[in-house]
């Protein structure tokens, strides 16, 4: 029995070595494959990341772009802002100007209606004046003395052939 056990033993490690072998090789090729998966895996891993950099690359340049329109709008509308408060004060300017020149033009307006007035009075009154001259002038004429005496007053404002009639009835009367 001593003798066989010993011959089981070569066998059973032949037997192992095969098993061994193959078992080596089974392990060997799941390690290539784990190793090939994982390679595979960050390489799919690495352009996933280089997609999504070159996408964020593209949105930052896009909205670095975008900014820098914003910022030019921004100037833009600063420089016509002030552009227009500017224009605005001179408008508020003119106008106070204006609305100082209508009171002026009503103040005058005024004052010449004042003036326009008076004048119609004194005109009216040396209407008054004349007619009541030329009245006496002919009350004079059909021998009224005291026409003649009243008409003393009034001779301003006879025209040039009165002013000689009344001059005749002057010289006659005396």
């Amino acid at each position: 029995m001593n003798e066989e056990t010993p011959n089981l033993e070569p066998e059973k490690s032949g037997l192992d070595d095969k098993k061994r072998n193959a078992l080596l090789r089974y392990v060997a090729i799941l390690f290539a494959v784990a190793f090939l998966l994982v390679l595979f895996s960050m390489l799919m891993e690495q352009r996933n990341s280089n997609a999504a950099m070159d996408q964020l690359n593209q949105s930052s340049a896009s909205a670095l772009q975008k900014a820098e329109l914003l910022q030019d709008t921004n100037r833009q509308l600063e420089k016509d802002k002030s552009y227009l408060e500017g224009r605005l004060e001179e408008q508020e300017k003119d106008l106070e100007d204006l609305q100082a020149q209508l009171e002026e033009s009503k103040s005058e307006q005024e004052r010449l209606e004042e003036q326009l007035e008076t004048q119609l009075e004194a005109a009216g009154q040396e209407e008054i004046s004349i007619h009541r001259a030329y009245e006496l002038l002919l009350q004079a004429q059909s021998g009224s003395g005291s026409a003649l005496k009243e008409l003393e007053q009034y001779k301003a404002y006879l025209g040039e052939y009165a002013l000689k009639l009344y001059e005749n009835l002057v010289k006659e009367g005396e």
